[in-house]
Formats: C-alpha cells, sequence, structure tokens
C-alpha cells in the first residue's frame, strides 16, 4: 500500500513538471531570455521560481559536510555529479513544497512530532552550541 502511495504522489508531482516544461521553455526559449538567466545565476526554473547557481553550490557543501568530506577532496567530474543531484534535490524539495502547500489542512502535525524531529536534526551536532551556530549562520533560531 505505501508503494502505490508513494507512486501516486510521483504520478502528482510530475505532472505539473511536465506541464511546466512545455508551458516555460515555449514562452521563454529566446536566446535573450535564456542569455539573461544565465547572467542571474539561474540554473533552472520550477513553477517560475528559479534555482540559481550558488543554491546548488550550497547544497554540495551541505552534502559533503554531512559525510566529512569536502569539495577539494573531489575530482571534476564527481563535483559535476554531484551538483547535477544537488539539483534534482532542490527540485524535488521545490515540488514537494508546493505539495503540501496544496494540501495543507488535509495533514495534520503534532506539536510532538515537529520537536522529535528537530531533536533527530540537533543529535547530528557535537554540542548544543554548534547547533545554535549552524542555525544562526542560516538565520533560523529554535524561537
Amino acid at each position: 500500500m505505501k508503494i502505490r502511495g508513494l507512486f501516486l504522489l510521483v504520478l502528482t508531482l510530475m505532472f505539473p513538471v511536465c506541464f511546466y516544461l512545455v508551458k516555460s521553455f515555449g514562452s521563454q526559449k529566446s536566446p535573450e531570455a535564456i542569455e539573461a538567466a544565465k547572467k542571474q545565476g539561474v540554473v533552472a526554473r520550477v513553477y517560475l521560481h528559479p534555482i540559481v547557481l550558488t543554491q546548488v553550490d550550497r547544497r554540495v557543501e551541505e552534502d559533503l559536510w554531512r559525510e566529512g568530506r569536502s569539495l577539494e577532496d573531489l575530482k571534476p567530474e564527481e563535483q559535476l555529479i554531484l551538483r547535477r543531484a544537488a539539483l534534482n534535490t532542490l527540485i524535488d524539495l521545490h515540488l514537494l513544497r508546493m505539495k503540501v502547500r496544496f494540501n495543507q489542512g488535509k495533514v495534520e502535525v503534532t506539536d510532538a512530532e515537529i520537536e522529535a524531529e528537530l531533536d533527530t536534526f540537533a543529535k547530528r551536532f557535537a554540542s548544543a552550541e554548534e547547533f545554535q551556530a549552524s542555525l544562526k549562520s542560516q538565520g533560523w533560531s529554535e524561537n
């Protein structure tokens, strides 16, 4: 049953992507529009929301940090693969956020569930101070 639900979710998410690709490339495929987007650092668009190269690079750095590695340790081919994977992840996350926004109110999340996820995330850090510093560097706080 879970596989069927996941399959339906993927289908639901893929339809807007296909629609977007047809719509956006039909209206923004002029060389001038593409060049202007490149100059702004845009590497992809999801429902007219741009994803810029700095977001992709940040995602790669975060993924490598979680694994205890750095970008300097990788060959250029590996860096390219990680960038493509990071871009795909950013697109997936954006589509999931949209799906959540459309389904808001249909699924309830308790405060206990939120606290449990926050605790799990905080355990990734060596200390509470390191966790707080990481939140602050991202512009977040626990409050």
